[in-house]
């Protein structure tokens, strides 16, 4: 999932979708929210999965996106947290 802050940034979202798949990351969705983190921030809920979450954040920095930082969220009760990514991006063009 990739949260945007506004329509642009939506636009720019929705362009590397496309090229995400292409290298085996699939999105889910698009939303538009009200607010958000100050910095661009990559979360992912289990610690298992910080080896993809950097593969994620290595393809980000490919089309642009750089010093998001990965971000830690324990829902270790949660089964809905496997492999479960969400990128965050601060308010902005």
């Amino acid at each position: 999932m990739i949260n945007v802050r506004n329509e642009s940034q939506r636009a720019w979202a929705e362009q590397i979708v496309r090229p995400l798949g292409e290298r085996g990351i699939r999105v889910v969705g698009i939303r538009v929210v009200s607010s958000g983190p100050d910095q661009p921030d990559l979360r992912y809920f289990n610690l298992s999965d910080r080896n993809e979450v950097v593969r994620i954040a290595v393809a980000l920095r490919d089309f642009g996106l750089r010093a998001q930082q990965l971000k830690h969220l324990d829902e270790s009760g949660s089964a809905s947290g496997d492999r479960r990514y969400e990128l965050w991006l601060p308010a902005g063009p």
